[in-house]
């Protein structure tokens, strides 16, 4: 049995009587993180910053529906969890019990949940369906909210011609450009995305797809390449290895535009212009971060809702720090559900390179944190925010 076309026919339970879709013709294929897909032709296309989505508006009046390719990211390797990370708050109203998950192929997994609810105004039932595939630590989801059953069977034939990327990256026949030092650095930006949410008064749910405004993040580095996942443990040959091949690639600038080359499989390059000290990049503008290597720093931080003991640390001028449990309170809040870590606080030496700091203690103990911003009251450590104490 083909599996693809088996899993295809789970995930999307389309009435017997469904509308013919002939009109759908294929488009070009599209590849959006590991998703290559083929859309249908004559559908409004948008590029939002972790996204794509496609829109259409049926001959009648009132009738859409929205299919969002959301980017890929980092996972769990359960379907069912990322996919509850997806739903975002609309999770805490979801039964479990609802949620299926079936092996894909390839390796990946695939979970799914649907609801329709009446809507008041009308009466007529809006649906949303979200199905999330995993596979490894990497994750992707697809939307399709409308309130037409054609929207349903233009996912169907959505799903029916999905490829999944492999996470190998393509051999390179080409040589690197160098980058500029205009362009090297750390660079972020707040962008909005949708996601799918749900919401109860008591009496009946509506779905819809909401913006969630988050940070974006893109180091350019000298080697002319790029990557949009930063590990938290640091920049180095290592931590970079472990990047997705959906979240790095290589980068040509001009002074004003850069063209970025992802090195997932067939994905299109990405343009961006710098102006202004401003990097534009589809719907997000970014500005880099000013980090200057050896930077100092001078007084105690403490992470934010530590709790009553506060975890804090103190730096001094001359390259000294004192920790009384920062550093463990930061990894602990970026763990990702692994084992807590429990170390003592101490002293010794720290290192600001290459949006890197390094803590050198007295005992011999080394840990490293991405360096996201040092500025005079903040200072934000693989993401998590320290402020100072005054």
């Amino acid at each position: 049995m083909d599996m693809n076309a088996c899993c295809t026919r789970w995930l999307i339970a389309t009435a017997a009587g469904l509308l013919s879709i002939g009109a759908l013709a294929a488009a070009p294929r599209e590849t959006v993180g590991a998703l290559s897909v083929q859309m249908p032709s004559g559908w409004t296309r948008h590029i939002h910053t972790g996204a794509v989505h496609y829109s259409s508006s049926f001959p009648e009046p009132g009738r859409t529906c929205i299919i969002v390719l959301f980017d890929s990211q980092p996972g769990s390797g359960d379907a069912r969890a990322d996919l509850m990370v997806q739903l975002g708050s609309a999770a805490s109203a979801i039964d479990a019990k609802a949620v299926q998950t079936r092996n894909f192929r390839d390796g990946w997994v695939a979970a799914a949940v649907s609801s329709a609810e009446p809507k008041k105004e009308s009466g007529e039932r809006e649906s949303v369906t979200t199905l999330t595939f995993t596979r490894e630590k990497r994750t992707q989801s697809v939307a399709a909210v409308g309130n037409d059953e054609r929207c349903q069977a233009a996912l169907k034939t959505f799903l029916d011609e999905i490829q999944l990327a492999s996470e190998q990256p393509p051999a390179s026949t080409t040589s690197v450009p160098a980058g500029s030092t205009a362009l090297t650095g750390l660079w972020h930006g707040m962008s909005t995305t949708n996601v799918v949410a749900l919401h109860s008064n008591g009496v009946r749910d509506t779905v819809a797809l909401e913006p969630r405004v988050g940070a974006t993040y893109v180091l350019f580095m000298p080697d002319g390449s790029y990557i949009t996942e930063i590990p938290d443990q640091g920049i180095d040959a290592n931590t970079l290895r472990r990047v997705s091949v959906y979240s790095r690639g290589t980068y040509q600038f001009d002074g004003r535009r850069v063209t970025l080359r992802s090195l997932a499989p067939g994905a299109a390059p990405r343009i961006a212009t710098l102006g202004g000290g401003v990097l534009r990049m589809e719907d997000v503008e970014l500005q880099k971060r000013p980090f200057i290597d050896g930077q100092r720093l001078s007084g105690r931080f403490a992470v934010d809702g530590a709790g009553a003991r506060q975890a804090s640390i103190n730096f001094t001028a001359d390259g000294r720090f004192e920790d009384q449990g920062a550093l463990v309170a930061v990894r602990n809040r970026r763990r990702g559900g692994g084992a807590l870590v429990i170390e003592p606080g101490g002293a010794g030496r720290y290192e600001v390179a290459n949006c890197t700091m390094t803590f050198r203690f007295d005992d011999g103990r080394v840990t490293r944190l991405t360096l996201y911003a040092a500025e005079a009251n903040e200072l934000i450590l693989a993401t998590v925010p320290l402020t100072r104490l005054r």
